[in-house]
């Protein structure tokens, strides 16, 4: 029977989904911004799309709710509005990876 409080095996896991997100979480950026850059919306779309399902996956409501707003703006085609929220979401990135980076050299 699995214990339902945390134990090591949790911790492991954390850490191994905060590795993740920080090892995948850059090239995504890279892309959506190159793609927007290029105007390739489609390319975009999936690189919003992978980093928005990354922050559900780790709780992350803020930067999920803002991925989920460009995802739909791109979908829109509202290209504008996307480069005019997108610092907003950069910015989220970094808070969000400085964190990390953080809890794992503890």
């Amino acid at each position: 029977m699995r214990s339902s409080g945390t134990g090591h095996g949790d911790e492991g896991f954390l850490h191994s989904l905060l590795e993740i997100y920080l090892s995948d979480s850059q090239p995504l950026i890279s892309e959506l911004q190159s793609a927007l850059h290029d105007g390739n919306c489609e390319h975009a779309q999936h690189a919003i799309h992978a980093l928005k399902g990354m922050a559900a996956n780790l709780s992350a409501h803020y930067l999920h709710n803002l991925a989920q707003q460009i995802e739909q703006l791109i979908k829109q085609n509202e290209i504008d509005e996307v480069m005019q929220r997108l610092p907003e979401f950069l910015n989220a990135c970094q808070e969000l990876e400085d964190l990390f980076n953080t809890s794992l050299s503890h």
